[in-house]
């Protein structure tokens, strides 16, 4: 229920003397109680008896004079067109309601192919850079009261500031809350796995595996339900946007996946023991191809061979 209407801001009301600010403070306030409409017509009475006090009577005959019943018609027009000038304003208010309702309501997905990367500017000014394989579903238009989308894979976000919108990142395993920062994401649901680094702001994270609060150059990781914090280059974990695959310790299984996302090709690997890889810091260049990631890890000591079916685009480690 809104505060009372105070008699000096109707006044101005009838006088057509109103910003568009207190229009709309009228408006709402008339719409929160239907018994708002009998005390406008009071104000209005009360308005016009402050305005002719006085004047505008025959002494003689105590009826009002021709001046008074003409102003009279004439405020009672100004009444009639502010209601009018009211209802027009609602209605186009509960129109424009109802679009952001409806666009807030429609959901569009974006799934990134392997190989392939792509940038969106989502309807706040979010900027979302994502990588081979990512999905992110986002509505048409954010709520007036929150923004919120879902991710899928590896992104990087740069969210707009809004200290009245909160922004929420849903992931198969952790909501990331934000108010406005920069942070690079990687939720793998099929390997169960949870990475986000971040670079600007704060973010908050809540789910099964607990609740952190990040600052910028810190690094989590969630495998297996449970949650490591590290410190940790923005600047490499989003080394990706310039087509460089960071592979630092990652197992050998993990590198393939990501050859496979990187390069849009399918990898089968056929060993029964999985190479050691005995390196923690390590980087391939997207350009050169998949033949070459593959020789420079054979190059830095890692023992698989492989093969390739040419008919179906295959690759076969062995």
């Amino acid at each position: 229920m809104m505060k009372k209407m105070d008699n000096e801001t109707l006044f101005r009301y009838f006088s057509a003397k109103t910003t568009e600010e207190e229009e709309c403070r009228i408006n709402d306030w008339l719409l929160s109680d239907v018994e708002n409409e009998k005390k406008l017509r009071s104000a209005y009475d009360l308005w016009e008896v402050m305005l002719f006090k006085g004047s505008g009577y025959d002494s003689a005959s105590k009826t009002p004079s021709k001046r008074r019943r003409n102003i009279r018609r004439w405020g009672l027009a100004v009444l009639n067109a502010a209601a009018i000038a009211m209802v027009f304003f609602v209605a186009k208010h509960l129109v424009t309601v109802s679009e952001d309702n409806a666009l807030a309501s429609t959901i569009n997905t974006i799934e990134v192919p392997d190989g392939g990367k792509m940038d969106i500017i989502l309807s706040d000014g979010t900027k979302v850079c994502l990588n081979a394989g990512a999905r992110l579903d986002y509505p048409m238009r954010f709520a007036r009261d929150s923004r919120q989308v879902s991710v899928s894979g590896e992104a990087w976000f740069e969210v707009a500031h809004d200290a009245d919108k909160p922004f929420t990142v849903k992931t198969f395993l952790s909501d990331v809350e934000v108010l406005g920062t920069k942070f690079n994401l990687d939720a793998d649901e099929s390997a169960g796995h949870f990475s986000i680094t971040l670079a600007e702001g704060s973010i908050r994270l809540r789910g099964d595996a607990g609740e952190k609060l990040m600052v910028p150059g810190e690094k989590v990781d969630i495998v297996g339900g449970k949650m490591t914090t590290c410190s940790y280059s923005p600047e490499k974990a989003k080394l990706w946007m310039n087509g460089i695959i960071d592979i630092s310790g990652l197992t050998f299984l993990e590198i393939m996946r990501k050859l496979e996302k990187s390069f849009g090709v399918k990898i089968v690997v056929t060993l029964d023991e999985m190479p050691a890889i005995g390196f923690s810091e390590a980087e391939l260049r997207q350009s050169e191809g998949v033949e070459s990631a593959l020789k420079s890890l054979q190059c830095a000591g890692v023992q698989f061979r492989y093969s390739t079916d040419f008919k179906t685009g295959t690759i076969y480690i062995k």
